[in-house]
């Protein structure tokens, strides 16, 4: 979900705002103020000025909880860098030390010298200036390091392709950035007993074994409860019975003579279960799509009418994952390659051939579609 705007106490605060960033950073009362309205969620500086006119303030930094406070500044940091070019530095430093939503005093300082010390220091990679908080700081675990840096990976919506494909009614939420636990889509109930399921994205998945429990593996698990803190923090109170964790390309597996895809796992509201999520063309929306996955256990039991014939549907879902488009798009061009995962689970996506050298690829060829 989008934020809400930010209502600031006053003009008289709006303006002095004005005037500290135009002096920290040397530039125009108007280029300032048009900043500020933008950083405040609001269309122009006229907008924002009856908003503060007519509606109460909102709740200022030290007055909500560190998780929506750190939400508010990335939100910030991202307007100041995508929306306006500002340079990362200076935007770190706005965020934190004036920050629109601050009811501490507004702190004046000098962009100027900020950049010259930040390209200083990046131009002397050697150069490391001296920090009391150093002393006082943590040391870095690899283990951690390991754990948390593949939350940090950027992703891109790409499902798109696929819900046209299998029919779905699917629309595509806002986001300012990608974020771990920010939903990408929201797909209808086909029910129509409630909003519907929102759809978070993660790169990758372990292989499912129809536990219904949260994942031993530290990176996941977090980044299962990262999407249960959002949904339950706001899609639970609208009614939604859960939500959808798709991965960036399919699993794919032979068991007893069917092939069977798996793009990712379901959060149930109700029973609190992670669900597995086997897909095959038969799973026309997501109550049939999560209804066919519950009668799914250990050992592959109840899974027989979620399997293929072939494996041509992964690999079709695999192909439009990977930016095949079947309407512009030559079959004959694109490779199909697997990595194995463990168990006998392969993840599966599709290149272009003419950018990879057949030698490289070869080994983890699969055999190609003949047609879409």
């Amino acid at each position: 979900m989008t934020s809400e705007p930010f209502v600031m106490r006053d003009e008289d605060r709006a303006l002095e705002w004005v005037r500290v960033f135009s002096e920290s950073c040397s530039v125009d009362s108007e280029m300032s103020a048009g900043l500020l309205a933008s950083l405040c969620g609001f269309g122009s500086w006229d907008v924002m000025m009856f908003a503060i006119a007519n509606m109460p303030p909102t709740p200022c930094d030290e007055k909500i909880p560190s998780d929506q406070l750190l939400e508010r500044h990335r939100r910030y940091i991202a307007i100041m860098t995508h929306e306006h070019s500002i340079k990362p530095p200076i935007a770190f430093m706005v965020s934190h030390h004036l920050s629109p939503s601050t009811g501490a005093d507004l702190k004046k300082f000098c962009a100027t010298d900020l950049l010259r010390e930040y390209e200083d220091t990046n131009a002397n990679p050697d150069y490391e200036e001296f920090e009391i908080e150093q002393l006082f700081a943590p040391e870095a675990s690899e283990l951690g390091l390991g754990v948390v840096l593949p939350l940090a990976f950027e992703h891109f919506p790409i499902w798109e392709p696929v819900f046209d494909f299998l029919g779905w009614e699917v629309d595509e939420l806002y986001a300012e950035y990608e974020v771990v636990g920010a939903p990408s889509y929201i797909t209808k109930d086909p029910a129509g007993d409630s909003l519907g399921f929102p759809i978070y994205l993660s790169h990758s998945l372990p292989a499912p074994l129809f536990d219904r429990q949260l994942s031993v593996q530290p990176t996941i698990r977090l980044q299962q409860c990262a999407c249960v803190g959002d949904f339950t923090s706001d899609w639970a109170q609208l009614g939604c019975p859960g939500f959808l964790l798709l991965t960036a390309y399919p699993q794919i597996t032979e068991f007893n003579g069917k092939f069977y895809t798996c793009v990712g796992q379901a959060y149930l509201k109700e029973s609190n279960q992670w669900v597995d999520l086997l897909l095959n063309k038969a799973c026309k929306d997501v109550r049939a799509l999560i209804t066919q996955n519950l009668k799914v256990t250990e050992g592959f039991r109840g899974a027989t009418k979620l399997g293929e014939r072939t494996e041509a549907f992964g690999k079709r879902i695999a192909l439009l994952l990977s930016g095949f488009d079947p309407y512009l798009d030559e079959i004959d061009d694109w490779c199909l390659v697997a990595m194995e995962s463990s168990d006998g689970w392969y993840v599966v996506r599709a290149v272009e051939c003419h950018e990879y050298d057949f030698d490289d690829l070869e080994p983890y060829m699969l055999a190609p579609l003949r047609k879409f």
